[in-house]
């Protein structure tokens, strides 16, 4: 049903402007990547090549003290700071630019999930207004806080197993001992990981409202959004997953670059249709429409 409407919201004359702003999106998104990649070779900055000899020297550091700050004059330090700078400068610059303009990519495929046929200006909808403007960016930072916190939180334990049990490794094997527990530890965090990853899918499913009730409803706060989502999405992430299920042939194809064409209107269009569907569930079971938000999160 939710793949159906989305098939026939996009054949109401808004399949050629979702493609055109799919190109234009990946375009921006992409040039950052091509731009951090032109300055490394204008500066000549072979990092994996800096960071591999780095790394080789820094764990013999218990034989020779000298070698950490070796390892800085012969690295080029001066065009590696450089780099970062201007790294950090591309980073912000997209975060910046390139937030709103997702939000905006993402409130095209809510006007077409509605069965409108909506102007391809939508994307530029979070920069007319400066409290629109500083709506996505409060979104965007909101969500990064809770990404990186449940990463870390999910991750971050395998994470530490897996390099308890290399250093182990490397240690041993240096010594000429053969590293009893490597396999253990490495069994560990595998399990660790894919437990991790699992905790982290099944969070990131109660978030999936957000960005809706954010494009949807311009009264609700952003840390609204985010608590609305999180409590109201218990009982319906298995749909969501479905969701996301059928859709993983479709994935994969972009593998062939072209059919990302398709997919990425056909998905997101899919998503939204879902999302309000979930909204009007939740709506009437809690009764959102009559109560205040604060009652629903509390």
């Amino acid at each position: 049903m939710v793949k159906q409407e989305a098939r026939n919201n996009l054949a109401k004359n808004n399949w050629s402007k979702a493609v055109a702003i799919t190109i234009f999106y990946l375009t921006l998104v992409t040039s950052t990547t091509f731009l951090s990649q032109l300055i490394q070779e204008t500066l000549k900055i072979d990092l994996n090549g800096k960071f591999t000899s780095f790394f080789s020297e820094f764990t013999d550091i218990s034989i020779n003290q000298g070698v950490l700050i070796n390892s800085f004059k012969n690295a080029g330090t001066t065009n590696i700071i450089i780099y970062y700078s201007f790294l950090l400068l591309i980073l912000l610059l997209t975060f910046v630019v390139l937030l709103p303009l997702s939000l905006g990519f993402l409130r095209f495929y809510f006007s077409v999930s509605k069965g409108e046929s909506p102007s391809v200006s939508e994307i530029f909808y979070y920069f007319i207004e400066k409290k629109r403007f500083l709506r996505a960016l409060s979104f965007g930072i909101n969500a990064a806080l809770r990404v990186i916190f449940w990463t870390l939180i999910c991750i971050l334990p395998g994470i530490i197993m897996i390099t308890v049990s290399t250093t182990s490794f490397v240690t041993n094997t240096v010594s000429g001992d053969s590293s009893k527990y490597f396999i253990i530890f490495e069994i560990i965090a595998m399990i660790l990981l894919v437990v991790g990853y699992i905790f982290l899918t099944v969070i990131a499913l109660r978030y999936f409202l957000s960005s809706y009730l954010l494009i949807s409803r311009e009264e609700m706060s952003v840390k609204d959004c985010f608590k609305v989502s999180f409590k109201g999405m218990v009982g319906h992430r298995i749909s969501v997953l479905k969701l996301y299920i059928t859709f993983l042939p479709w994935i994969l194809s972009c593998f062939f670059v072209l059919p990302i064409l398709y997919v990425i209107p056909y998905f997101q269009t899919a998503k939204f249709i879902c999302a309000k569907w979930l909204l009007a569930e939740i709506e009437k079971k809690d009764n959102l429409n009559n109560a205040p938000v604060e009652t629903f999160i509390q």
